[in-house]
């Protein structure tokens, strides 16, 4: 049973004094002790909060500061784009005395479909013996005669030399490590071991979240992410610039998601899902500011060096951020959690109605919800592991909807990232492209809530697949290089990115809660699959036909949202609980 309002008005005012010796005051004058609570009156943490405040100044700071990681995290998420670029580039032509390089190119690069030099092919050449470059300077220009080669314009082969366009890039892991022609698949590693980085970190930082409480796993991993950022700008080959990526990525989760899970649980049932959706502002920040930088800094190493400069100030972050008490009561850590609750309340201006039996009421709730520790060996705990996964395909109903969660947020990943990686292959500013996208996500968060809980969930989440697809889909039919293929691309990306913003919310209703965790974490993991797949898809599908990579993402989102017809609505209906909730037709 809630605390009810109107006892806790009803209180005297009081004040807790600061003790070293006693971690359960607080700073205050001395004035009467209010009236006790019934103990059966707070029954969870959600009554602790209720009393101390939960939603007010002590949870502003928590999510102010908790929330700065998704900044830092949007740079080196999707600074690929820059960092990764792939330059213009041809084959490198012969020196020849007379010839400009221009005349060079002409004469021994053939043209590919677009009208470009061809990337990593060139007519055909066999060099003459005896030639001079006496008889180079008799002859006329136009004269084939004079090049020190026989030029067979009917065959073409491969060049091992190759020269790039710098008006844009001086410098991007592609022209450091010459990963083109037949290395160019390595280019996109630089962002799939990024992801794939994410998806090892997600449960290994859960785990430790779990066990050592949100703000040292947040120290933790922002230690890594602060070493890993330079190392990825100081490697001295490819192989220790994917290890960095892969720390750097592996790290993310451990900010982002730790800080996310430390801010909901910071804040009252009623402000949990705003405060979901604001805190993806600061990412939707970082994503803007990327491309400013990225405009002064050409060189990729500074660039790199430049964005990961910021990251120091999650060590100001961690100092000055509390651990969860929600945490530290299913821990048994009363104390410490009385005194971070005594100064929420203090924050809040809710000091004065703090009961004068609080600490007996925080006990209370610490030995509910302490969970029963049951010593389990890492054989049973893969066995259990195993077993959950192995559950959420046993029965038709609930195997078909964690089927199609998996194929969703799979398409949702990898076109969410692939359009924002996209801008080469829409033949347009890659910088004004980047920052419009970063824009796009504010309005994508906003509109979700009040669409959801006027419509409904099923409706919407397939309505923002469906239009996607089309919207993607109807840019093919338009001539290339026209801005309105822009346009459409990032209708598309404003759409996707509010089916990534519902899918985590709609995951969690139609999966029982037995076998939530499972089921969620399980489809987060696939939809990894997605992202780390993107780069591929725009980098080698794209060199082969610019449009490939639209017609895949459209596809992928549209097939989606036919699909996502076999899930259930879940607005306004109480979520299910056993598998046996899922099968019933009134889940």
């Amino acid at each position: 049973m809630k605390v009810r309002e109107s006892k806790t008005s009803q209180l005297r005012p009081i004040s807790v004094h600061s003790d070293t010796n006693n971690d359960r005051n607080s700073v205050g004058s001395e004035e009467p002790e209010t009236s006790s609570l019934d103990i059966q009156e707070v029954e969870s943490f959600e009554d602790l909060l209720k009393i101390c405040g939960d939603a007010g100044w002590w949870q502003l700071r928590v999510f102010l500061l908790a929330s700065f990681c998704g900044f830092l995290t949007a740079l080196q998420n999707l600074v690929y784009a820059f960092i990764g670029a792939i330059p213009n580039h041809w084959c490198r032509p012969p020196q020849v005395p007379g010839y400009s390089v221009n005349d060079l190119k002409n004469l021994t690069i053939p043209l590919d479909k677009d009208g470009e030099y061809g990337k990593c092919v060139q007519f055909k050449r066999t060099m003459i013996d005896n030639w001079t470059e006496v008889s180079n300077v008799a002859q006329s220009l136009t004269n084939l005669t004079s090049l020190p080669f026989h030029l067979d314009r009917n065959q073409t082969e491969f060049c091992s030399e190759v020269d790039f366009d710098t008006s844009e890039f001086t410098s991007t892991i592609v022209t450091d490590f010459n990963l083109i022609c037949g290395s160019r698949g390595w280019a996109s590693v630089i962002q799939a071991v990024f992801m794939i980085g994410i998806l090892f970190g997600s449960p290994i930082f859960g785990s430790i979240s779990d066990t050592i409480g949100r703000r040292k796993t947040i120290l933790i991993s922002s230690l890594i992410f602060i070493m890993a950022g330079p190392l990825v700008a100081l490697s001295p080959n490819f192989t220790t610039l994917m290890i960095a990526r892969f720390i750097l990525g592996a790290s993310t989760p451990g900010i982002y998601s730790t800080s996310f899970v430390l801010v909901i649980e910071s804040v009252g049932p009623s402000w949990r899902g705003v405060t979901g959706n604001l805190f993806c502002l600061p990412f939707a920040f970082g994503y803007m500011a990327l491309p400013g930088v990225a405009y002064f800094f050409r060189n990729w190493r500074h660039l790199q060096l430049v964005l990961s400069a910021p990251s120091l100030l999650q060590i100001f972050v961690c100092w000055y951020s509390s651990e969860s008490p929600r945490w530290l009561l299913r821990k048994g850590r009363v104390d410490e959690a009385e005194r971070i609750l005594l100064n929420a309340a203090n924050a809040n201006g809710r000091i004065k109605y703090i009961p004068s039996n609080f600490h007996q009421l925080v006990q209370n709730v610490a030995s509910v919800g302490a969970p029963e520790v049951v010593k389990t060996s890492w054989l049973q705990k893969i066995q259990i592991i195993f077993s959950g996964h192995a559950q959420l395909f046993k029965t038709p109903k609930l195997r078909t909807r964690i089927l199609v969660l998996y194929f969703c947020w799979l398409s949702i990943s990898m076109v969410y990232y692939g359009v924002a990686l996209n801008s080469p292959n829409l033949s347009t500013d890659r910088y004004w492209y980047t920052f419009l996208s970063g824009l796009l996500e504010i309005p994508s968060y906003a509109m979700v809530p009040p669409l959801i809980k006027f419509i409904g969930r099923r409706l919407i989440f397939s309505a923002f697949l469906l239009l996607c697809g089309l919207s993607l889909l109807s840019s093919l039919l338009i001539t290339q290089g026209s801005v309105l293929i822009v346009v459409l691309a990032l209708v598309g990306k404003l759409l996707i990115g509010a089916a990534y913003a519902l899918i985590y919310l709609y995951a969690t209703e139609v999966i029982p809660t037995l076998l939530r965790t499972f089921g969620v974490g399980s489809a987060s993991m696939i939809g990894r699959i997605g992202s780390a797949s993107a780069p591929f898809i725009v980098d080698l599908m794209g060199g082969q036909d610019k449009r490939n990579p639209t017609l895949v993402f459209g596809l992928f989102s549209l097939v989606a949202g036919g699909i996502s017809f076999l899930l259930p609505e879940t607005k306004d209906k109480r979520l299910p609980e056993t598998i046996a909730d899922v099968e019933t037709d009134n889940f």
